[in-house]
């Protein structure tokens, strides 16, 4: 309880839900006040990864499911995740949505993050990339909107690694 103009009040969500705000007055006070609320971040974004929408913002990732992500704007809207591999190694990633909401697009960048190994722009649900890698390092999927409203998505990443010692003679 404070008193005085200027009232400002700052608190963090822990948990997504329904949340109120409560102004009152002091006995014995009669005046009209303005009640502004705002949220920070991205406004409807409920991508724990946020902010990832620059190659250097990119969240590491390793071979699993990450449900729930959010293509959260349209109008510049990118999800860039790193994953380190070893030589060798073949990386499989899907991006599950319903393209019926949005049109959601994918590519799998090299170590530097500049040269794309494989992109996926089918204009249907789901989108995936793969591609063997021939050095060990880490290595960039970017997940980005083209078209409709924002959307929701699965990233699945599968990773093979090579046989660490390859047999030639079986016998």
């Amino acid at each position: 309880t404070t008193r005085g103009a200027g009232e400002t009040l700052t608190w963090q969500v822990q948990t997504a839900g329904s949340y109120f705000v409560r102004a009152f007055l002091g006995t014995g006070q009669n005046t009209s006040y303005q009640l502004q609320v705002s949220q920070g971040g991205e406004a409807g974004c409920n991508d724990r990864f946020e902010p990832n929408n620059a190659f250097g913002e990119a969240t590491p990732v390793m071979a699993g499911v990450y449900d729930r992500l959010d293509v959260c704007d349209t109008d510049d809207e990118d999800d860039f995740f790193a994953i380190t591999l070893p030589a060798g190694a073949t990386v499989i990633a899907r991006a599950l949505f319903s393209d019926a909401i949005a049109d959601i697009d994918m590519t799998l960048l090299d170590t530097n993050g500049t040269s794309t190994l494989d992109s996926s722009a089918s204009g249907t649900d789901d989108e995936e990339v793969f591609n063997t890698v021939t050095e060990a390092g880490t290595y960039y999927i970017r997940v980005y909107h083209f078209s409709g409203s924002p959307n929701t998505y699965t990233l699945e990443i599968e990773v093979n690694n090579p046989d660490p010692d390859p047999d030639p003679d079986p016998d």
